[in-house]
């Protein structure tokens, strides 16, 4: 066992039964990440940009497992490649 798993090794090892470093850590980070750098609501779900790299700078500094991901207000989830109007 190495002292230290990437994200994707640990995650893998886990469902192969493997033995890991640590518990991963897969918060869902979506608008404290926002909060966390200083973006209004609207700023963070309607930038694609600005909730990507807010989500991204949260999961370094928390060491999170997870990945950003894309999602609107109410935790409705989205895959990525799906557009969406707000009128």
């Amino acid at each position: 066992m190495k002292d230290k798993y990437s994200s994707a090794e640990r995650i893998s090892r886990l469902f192969s039964d493997q033995s890991i470093d640590r518990i991963p850590f897969m918060p869902g980070l979506s608008m404290f990440s926002g909060i966390f750098s200083k973006l209004k609501p609207q700023e963070f779900f309607l930038d694609e940009k600005k909730m990507y790299e807010s989500q991204k700078l949260t999961n370094q500094l928390f060491s999170s497992d997870s990945e950003p991901s894309f999602d609107l207000p109410g935790w409705m989830g989205m895959d990525l490649g799906v557009s969406v109007s707000l009128s």
